[in-house]
């Protein structure tokens, strides 16, 4: 028996329909905060009546795992494919970073929600709360797990991640990656995130004082490499006595 072709495509557009209400729901989170938005509010930024609203999502509750579950998908698209053999170690990772980079630029509007909800403390619904099965982590644990398998997989050579294990490099490359995401978001997200990939890169092989070897060292004045000299105090010059 053949398939109906319009029950298939009608599937589609419904993925398609939640996931633009998911993306909406995050400008109205973001705004609000998860305890103050309800369903209405949501339902007017998507540019729904609240009851067609609820034909694709029960609860401000449900909308709020799928953006979690969303991300989650999204994360894992960005370590695929795996790393090509032959390019140099630098190249593959930065190769992985500019994807996943130009995916939070993408995906702006659902970090803000987290970013928002996270800093000012409000009550985000637990995993596994209401009958719902528990979703992976989308926060750090997920993303090093997988950065650290990656790493493994990556790194070709002993001195590629100069003999640090690939879980404790994962961290490091998470907190530098972290750091300029959150200044990317509190600062307007002015430009592409991407273009900061090799800046990253030089941060996590090199550290704060260090320049990667085909870079030239910045032209900023810094600490002289040599030792000051102590200066001497000024002498005071003698005056005559009266006699």
């Amino acid at each position: 028996m053949r398939t109906k072709p319009p029950l298939r495509r009608r599937d589609v557009e419904f993925a398609r329909t939640r996931e633009d209400i998911l993306i909406a729901a995050a400008r109205a989170l973001g705004r609000s905060g998860f305890g103050s938005v309800s369903m209405q509010d949501i339902a007017a930024e998507v540019g729904f009546t609240a009851p067609a609203l609820y034909a694709y999502f029960p609860s401000k509750e449900e909308i709020f795992f799928e953006l979690s579950a969303l991300l989650q998908r999204e994360l894992a698209d960005t370590f695929q494919p795996p790393p090509a053999a032959g390019q140099p170690f630098r190249r593959r990772l930065s190769i992985l970073l500019g994807r996943q980079l130009e995916w939070a630029n993408r995906r702006r509007d659902v970090f803000l929600v987290f970013v928002a909800l996270r800093a000012g403390g409000d009550a985000m619904p637990c995993r596994g709360q209401a009958g719902h099965a528990p979703i992976m982590d989308t926060g750090p644990r997920g993303h090093i797990s997988a950065m650290a398998r990656w790493l493994r997989q990556a790194a070709e050579k002993p001195d590629d991640l100069g003999g640090c294990p690939p879980e404790e490099a994962a961290y490091f490359l998470f907190g530098i990656c972290h750091g300029f995401l959150l200044r990317w978001l509190q600062g307007g997200s002015a430009g592409r995130l991407a273009d900061e990939t090799e800046r990253i890169l030089d941060l996590f092989f090199h550290g704060v004082r260090g320049a990667a070897d085909d870079q030239p060292r910045s032209s900023r004045p810094g600490p002289s490499s040599q030792p000051s000299q102590p200066r001497r105090a000024a002498r005071r010059p003698r005056t005559s006595r009266a006699s």
